[in-house]
C-alpha cells in the first residue's frame, strides 16, 4: 500500500461517526481516481460499508453519483449538502434511476439546496420510471422555492408512488400547493402518513381543500401545519374535519390565527374524535371563552396525551379549570404552558400535582412566577416537607401539611420564569432540590436581559443521572418550543 492509499484509508475512518453510523465523504477528495480509492476501501470494511447515513457535498457529488448504487447498496439515507443543485440535479436524477432491487435506500433529503421546479422534474421523472422501484419512504424538501410547478410534480410521484410515507414541505414558496396536496390525499393515497407544511401560507381554498382530502383518507397520522396563517373559514374546516377523520394522531396548528370562534369550533369536534393522541393549538390568539370549550371537551378524551396552550391570551382564573379536568382526565401526560403573562397563581398548579396521577411533563417557560412561588411549587414537586419556620402567603396550613401526599408523577418539568433571578434565588433553589432524591428532571435558564443570551442553569438531584435519556429528550422538545416563541429562523447548512 503507497502513501496515498495509506492517506485515503485514513480519511475515510477519521470521518465515519461511530455514534450516528454515518459516513461522510470529505469535502477535499475531489478527483474520480481518489473518490473510487476511498469508496474501495468503505468497501472493504464492513462496518463503513453497511453505514446507513451518506452525506454528500458539492465538491464530491457528481464523482461520487456513478459509485454509488454499487459501493454502498445497504445506505438508507442519503443526505445532499449544496447551496447550488440546479449543477447537480440532473446527476442525482441518473442516481435515482440506476437504483436496483439491492438497494436499501429509504430516505432521500434535499433540503435546503435552492431546488426548483426544473429539478425537481429530473427527480420525479426518474423515480417514476425506475422499473425497480425503489421504496423511498422518506422525502425532505423543505425551504426550497419548489412553487406551485414543483408541488405538482411531486403529486405525479404521490399518485403513482406507494412507497412515500412521510414528506416534508416547509417553506416551499408554493401558494396553492396545500390544494394540490389535497386533491391527492383525498383519493386515499396508500402510503402517506406524515406530512409538514408549516410556514407555508394557505389561503381558505387551499386549507378547504386539504379538509376535504383529509376526511377522506384513513392513512395520515401526522399532520403539521404550523405557521399557515390559517383564519377564518379555513380554521373552521380544520375543526370540523377533527370531528370526522379519526386516523390522524397528531396534528400541529400552532401560530395560526384560529382566535376564540374557531377554536370553540374545534373543541367541540374534539369530543368526537377518537384518534389524537398529540394537539398544539400555541399561539392562535383565544381567550377564556374557547380556552373553557377546550378544557370541557377534554375532560373524558379517550386518546390525547400531548397539549400545547402556549402564548395564548389566558388568565389565571381560567387556569383554575385545569384542577377539574386532570381529576377527571387520566390520559394527557405532558402539558405546555409556555409564555403566559398573567400566570402568577401557584394554586392551580398544586391542585394538579396534589391529584393527578398521569401528568409526566409539565412546561411553564418563561412563566410569570416570583421566587417564593418557584420554592413553594418546588416543595410541591420533590414532595419535601416545609419547615416550621416556613411561611407561605399562598397556601393554607391544609395544603402545607399534604405536600409529602401529593399524587404527581412528574418526572420532567421546566420551570424558568421570565425575569432574571439573583444568584442567591438559584442557591435557594438548588439547596431546596439537594434535599431531595427525586429522579425528577428540572429545567431553569437565565434570562438575562443584558447580552440576550440563555445562560442554561440545570437543577437536579444527586440521583439525577438515572433519567439522562428522558432529559435529552426533553432538552429537545424545548428547543423546538423555544424556536417557536420567538421566530421563524430558516437554519442554513454549512457548505464546505
Amino acid at each position: 500500500m503507497n502513501d496515498n492509499d495509506s492517506q485515503m484509508m485514513d480519511i475515510d475512518h477519521e470521518d465515519y461517526d461511530d455514534d450516528q453510523d454515518s459516513i461522510y465523504i470529505c469535502k477535499y477528495i475531489k478527483n474520480q481516481r481518489n473518490i473510487d480509492q476511498c469508496l474501495w476501501f468503505a468497501l472493504r470494511d464492513e462496518e463503513l460499508r453497511l453505514g446507513t447515513l451518506l452525506t454528500l457535498t458539492s465538491s464530491n457529488l457528481r464523482a461520487c453519483m456513478s459509485t454509488f448504487p454499487w459501493y454502498f447498496q445497504s445506505v438508507n439515507t442519503l443526505e445532499i449538502i449544496v447551496s447550488d443543485i440546479y449543477v447537480f440535479s440532473e446527476s442525482i436524477g441518473t442516481l435515482l434511476a440506476s437504483l436496483d432491487s439491492r438497494s436499501r435506500l429509504t430516505s432521500l433529503d434535499l433540503s435546503m439546496t435552492n431546488l426548483e421546479p426544473e429539478d425537481m422534474t429530473f427527480i420525479v421523472d426518474s423515480l417514476i420510471n425506475n422499473q425497480s422501484k425503489p421504496q423511498l419512504k422518506k422525502l425532505n424538501l423543505q425551504s426550497n422555492p419548489l412553487k406551485n410547478e414543483g408541488i405538482s410534480l411531486l403529486c405525479k410521484l404521490l399518485d403513482q408512488s406507494n412507497s412515500i410515507q412521510e414528506l416534508i414541505l416547509q417553506c416551499c414558496e408554493a401558494e396553492d400547493g396545500l390544494e394540490l396536496l389535497g386533491d391527492i390525499i383525498g383519493k386515499n393515497n396508500q402510503s402517506l402518513q406524515y406530512l409538514d407544511w408549516s410556514y407555508n401560507p394557505s389561503d381558505y381554498n387551499n386549507v378547504m381543500s386539504l379538509s376535504s382530502g383529509v376526511r377522506l383518507n384513513d392513512i395520515l397520522e401526522t399532520l403539521l401545519l404550523r405557521g399557515c396563517e390559517i383564519e377564518g373559514s379555513g380554521a373552521y374546516s380544520l375543526g370540523d374535519t377533527v370531528g370526522v377523520n379519526q386516523t390522524l394522531t397528531k396534528l400541529d396548528i400552532s401560530d395560526n390565527r384560529f382566535g376564540d370562534g374557531a377554536t370553540t369550533n374545534l373543541a367541540k369536534k374534539l369530543a368526537l374524535n377518537h384518534s389524537l393522541t398529540h394537539l398544539d393549538i400555541s399561539g392562535n390568539g383565544f381567550t377564556c371563552d374557547s380556552f373553557n370549550h377546550l378544557f370541557s371537551a377534554l375532560h373524558s378524551h379517550p386518546t390525547l396525551t400531548y397539549l400545547n396552550l402556549s402564548r395564548n391570551d389566558i388568565s389565571t382564573l381560567d387556569l383554575i379549570n385545569l384542577t377539574d379536568i386532570f381529576q377527571s382526565n387520566k390520559k394527557l401526560d405532558t402539558l405546555v404552558m409556555n409564555d403566559y403573562n398573567h400566570f402568577s397563581n401557584i394554586h392551580p398548579l398544586i391542585d394538579i400535582l396534589s391529584f393527578n396521577s398521569s401528568l409526566e411533563s409539565l412546561n411553564l417557560f418563561r412563566n410569570s412566577l416570583e421566587l417564593e412561588s418557584l420554592i413553594t411549587l418546588l416543595h410541591f414537586i420533590l414532595k419535601i416537607p416545609f419547615r416550621l419556620q416556613t411561611t407561605t402567603c399562598q397556601l393554607s396550613i391544609a395544603q402545607q401539611m399534604n405536600v409529602t401526599r401529593s399524587a404527581h408523577i412528574l418526572n420532567y418539568i421546566n420551570i424558568t420564569p421570565k425575569s432574571k433571578l439573583s444568584s442567591d434565588s438559584y442557591t435557594k433553589l438548588n439547596t431546596l432540590i439537594k434535599q431531595s432524591q427525586s429522579k425528577i428532571t428540572i429545567f431553569f435558564y437565565n434570562m438575562s436581559h443584558k447580552n440576550k443570551k440563555e445562560e442554561e442553569i440545570k437543577l437536579e438531584s444527586e440521583s439525577e443521572t438515572d433519567s439522562d435519556t428522558y432529559r435529552k429528550s426533553k432538552e429537545e422538545e424545548f428547543r423546538d418550543e423555544q424556536m417557536k416563541c420567538n421566530s421563524v429562523v430558516l437554519n442554513k447548512k454549512i457548505l464546505n
